[in-house]
């Protein structure tokens, strides 16, 4: 039955895995039912066993059963939600990342930019927020730059040299007004200026594109400041030194 459904129905689902995973879940449970009945195991006297023994040993069984049952359910649930497929990337709340690799009923499998896999429970991740990086198809790229103070009368050059290098350098720059591209004079330190290039692209993020996208703008920075010679400015060090 399994076979023909998956064959004839569910091979033409965006996801015949997810579908594939839950039908096991199904068969499990109804298996483990019709054992449980041709072996004529009586469930209620084995509740009225456990009563009479006590409260506390029904205290045991239940602590024992519950994170399993938990993560069971959890991984149910997320396979129906269709919240991540294997092979896509994901980011968790707690900052763990990686690409998933395995989606089990218990537990979840991912592995890292170090190669390391980590298998995490799956009642964890559900309990946590997470992005699935993959799905996303616009990234944000951002600097604050500080330049010296004596720029401060040609710092609408700057700004504008930058805005052009940008422009020319990135094909993929959201220019249509749906995300911001900003290239602002936001702030003024004792020592410094403060410049915000805030861009967004047609690039999904963590990912090959990403990264040379992102080389692209600090090139495009780059070429504009070497073009006017504005020069970037250092934070001050103070040294203090003390005496008895």
């Amino acid at each position: 039955l399994k076979a023909t459904l998956l064959k004839n129905v569910y091979a033409n689902l965006p996801d015949p895995e997810t579908y594939d995973r839950l039908m096991d879940f199904l068969i499990y449970t109804i298996a483990s039912i019709l054992i449980l009945e041709s072996s004529k195991f009586d469930l209620g006297a084995l509740v009225k066993s456990l009563i009479a023994v006590g409260g506390l040993s029904s205290l045991v069984v239940t602590l024992a059963l519950r994170e399993p049952m938990t993560q069971l359910l959890q991984g149910a649930l997320m396979m129906a939600a269709n919240k991540f497929r294997r092979g896509e990337s994901i980011q968790l709340g707690d900052g763990t990342s990686g690409k998933v690799i395995d989606i089990g009923l218990l537990e979840t499998t991912i592995v890292g930019g170090d190669n390391i896999q980590v298998k995490i429970p799956n009642s964890k991740i559900a309990g946590q927020k997470f992005s699935n990086v993959s799905r996303i198809r616009r990234s944000q790229i951002k600097f604050d730059l500080r330049f010296h103070l004596h720029d401060i009368n040609r710092i609408d050059q700057i700004i504008a040299a930058i805005r052009q290098e940008v422009s020319a350098a990135c094909p993929k720059l959201v220019t249509d007004g749906s995300r911001p591209f900003r290239v602002l004079w936001t702030n003024i330190g004792p020592d410094h200026l403060v410049v915000t290039v805030d861009t967004h692209h047609d690039v999904p993020p963590a990912c090959n594109e990403y990264w040379e996208t992102r080389e692209r703008v600090l090139f495009a920075i780059s070429n504009a400041t070497k073009s006017l010679k504005a020069k970037f400015a250092m934070p001050i060090t103070v040294q203090a030194k003390f005496q008895e």
